[in-house]
């Protein structure tokens, strides 16, 4: 969409007049904020006017007639040139700060562009402003001799506590008139000037004085007001940028008799318009390399930007998609777009500000994909939205491959319950058989043939726990917790009374924390993972285990829950491995176990937002832990 001026001018008319009266009455001086606010607005709109017509038609002189009402006007209300140029001021920086947000200008040079068309009229309506009111003392000068005194006490009022550097250099280029501020601005006083004429040019930096020689030259013999940019070296040696405005000065007979110079310290905003320059090169890099496509549409759903990654994912350039509004596009499939619609007259009303939607489009091909949205909208300080900035990702892949692992998933899980109803039922008829074998033919068998048949049935007996633990493990994936409160002491208790006759037989001592204890959780799960952390000591801690400690600690964000024993330990090796299914470590060679316990444990800590780990005693033994979210919610 190509960027006019005057159309954003016209555009932001309103919203221009309304800061621009609110900073005057603020910010430029207690007098100038006491006028009536309806005046105010009927002399910034007619400014504007006038500045837009200035700009439209190319000439600045447009400008001049009204200067010359509002010098008389503000002159004879008593205000002071600087305060003029301070609201001059304020518009060029209002405009300027919407410039650099709006969206239709895509490259710096536009940009700059711009700012320097209204730079340039504003710097000739200061200086404008300045010739009218050392015109209009001069005409009060000729009518009356006292008021020739009054307006020399004016002029030197206005002039040389303007805020600018300003002068008048007579056609044989002889400096007539300076004003002190030239020291704030260069560091050097009035009288330097007047002593070293060609202080002037030297002051240029030597990059900048073939501009400013040609500039000279030229200004002379123009009619027209013209403005340049330099940078000149101050008496500390601070480089400084100055806006020179000067336009050519005639008598009443209209001969020329010089010029009429306004330099402006603009370093500042040359500062301002750098980092605005860096910041927007920086975004548009930041955009251009994100792998998500960067859209966004102004308040009518239209599209103001359409990012490299946007072309990429959709296919379409970005000449084919600027200005068009969504509903133009057809790129939203039909069966989602009544929640699409939804959701951007949500926003379009600030229901919502921001949300994350997953929806299909259709591509330029016409092929589809399926996009997750990030949605921002920006509203105005009347609750209007201004535009809304959507990142978007193609997850198409992820999500046929999510559909596909839970299809994996499915079949693998009927898979694994029909292997463990294959193996329990014929290990159970085995079992059958072989218990029968030896009630109806024992004493026809042996001794060895009795220990065969008990081996079997051992064997068979193996084969149901491995199948039912299998069902356990899936189960453990698929069951939804119930949590509740759960007294810890209680359950500790019940642990210990279920595991007391082993404890009692090996002599192994029990502690548990006396204080009263209580979290939320699935209290059968919970049950599970300490259960199966008891026998894992119990089975594997050998003759040397002679204490078990259950206990609890905390984190700002988990419970823990832990068993320590005094065993034969583990290898950091193994504790990273103990809970994947099926694993068995060197040291349990000999002793009865499938590798699933600790597997189940590890799955209903996911359950919990937690983990499960292992880790070496300080000494000896080991200690098994899981910790469980403290952000868990009862189950209505």
């Amino acid at each position: 969409m190509e960027f006019i001026l005057e159309d954003f001018l016209q555009h932001n008319r309103s919203k221009i007049i309304e800061e621009w009266v609110r900073r005057q009455r603020e910010e430029i001086s207690e007098k100038y904020g006491m006028r009536p606010v309806e005046e105010l607005l009927e002399t910034t709109g007619e400014a504007f006017d006038v500045c837009l017509n200035a700009l439209v038609e190319g000439k600045l002189s447009h400008i001049s007639r009204f200067t010359e009402k509002m010098a008389l006007k503000r002159l004879e209300e008593g205000f002071l040139l600087s305060e003029l140029q301070k609201a001059s001021e304020l518009y060029r920086s209002i405009v300027v700060s919407l410039l650099a947000k709006e969206p239709t200008i895509t490259t710096v040079a536009e940009f700059f562009n711009n700012v320097n068309k209204i730079n340039g009229c504003m710097a000739y309506a200061g200086q404008s402003f300045s010739q009218h009111y050392q015109d209009l003392y001069q005409k009060k000068a000729l009518e009356h001799n006292q008021m020739i005194k009054e307006a020399g006490l004016r002029f030197r009022t206005v002039a040389d506590f303007t805020y600018d550097w300003e002068y008048w250099l007579s056609q044989d280029n002889q400096i007539r008139y300076i004003s002190p501020s030239v020291e704030r601005i260069t560091g050097y006083k009035p009288e330097d000037f007047m002593e070293n004429e060609a202080l002037l040019r030297e002051l240029v930096i030597p990059e900048d004085r073939e501009q400013w020689d040609k500039h000279c030259r030229d200004s002379l013999n123009r009619q027209e007001p013209e403005v340049a940019q330099f940078r000149i070296k101050r008496r500390d040696g601070e480089i400084c940028w100055i806006e020179h405005a000067c336009t050519q000065v005639r008598d009443r007979e209209q001969r020329p008799i010089g010029l009429r110079v306004s330099n402006r310290d603009i370093n500042y905003r040359k500062r301002t318009e750098e980092e605005l320059r860096n910041a927007k090169e920086r975004i548009e890099a930041h955009i251009a390399n994100s792998p998500l496509a960067i859209i966004e549409f102004d308040p009518s759903y239209r599209v103001i930007r359409w990012s490299g990654a946007a072309e990429r994912i959709f296919g379409w350039q970005q000449n084919e998609i600027i200005g068009k509004n969504i509903s133009d596009m057809h790129w939203v499939h039909e069966e989602d777009m009544e929640s699409v619609v939804k959701l951007s007259n949500d926003m379009l009303a600030g229901r919502i500000k921001r949300i994350l939607n997953v929806n299909r489009n259709y591509r330029k091909d016409g092929s589809i994909i399926i996009c997750e949205w990030y949605n921002s909208a920006l509203h105005d300080a009347q609750g209007q939205m201004t535009s809304v900035l959507s990142q978007v990702l193609d997850v198409t892949e992820r999500e046929h491959a999510q559909e596909e692992l839970t299809e994996y998933a499915e079949k693998i899980k009927f898979f694994a319950y029909s292997v463990a109803h294959d193996i329990k039922n014929p290990a159970m008829g085995i079992k059958l058989l072989i218990k029968t074998l030896l009630q109806k033919y024992s004493e026809v068998l042996n001794e060895k043939g009795k220990m065969y048949c008990n081996l079997i049935m051992e064997a068979s007996d193996n084969i149901t726990t491995l199948a039912e633990r299998i069902n356990i493990y899936i189960l453990t994936e698929q069951t939804p917790l119930v949590i509740e409160d759960i007294n810890l002491n209680h359950l500790f208790d019940m642990l210990r009374d279920e595991f007391s006759a082993k404890l009692l037989s090996r002599k192994i001592a029990w502690s548990q924390p006396e204080k009263k204890l209580n979290i939320y959780g699935d209290r059968l799960s919970i049950m599970r993972v300490i259960r199966n952390f008891l026998d894992n000591s119990l089975k594997y801690g050998e003759d040397k285990l002679s204490a078990i400690e259950v206990g609890y600690d905390e984190s700002d964000e988990f419970h823990i829950l832990f068993v320590r024993d005094d065993g034969v330990g583990i290898g950091r090796k193994d504790s990273r491995k103990i809970f994947y299914p099926f694993f068995r470590s060197s040291t349990s060679q000999g002793i009865q176990g499938l590798g699933l316990g600790l597997a189940i444990a590890h799955e209903i800590a996911k359950q919990h937002n937690g983990k499960a780990w292992a880790e070496p005693g300080s000494e000896k033994g080991a200690i098994f832990c899981i910790s469980i979210s403290k952000q868990l919610s009862p189950t209505p």
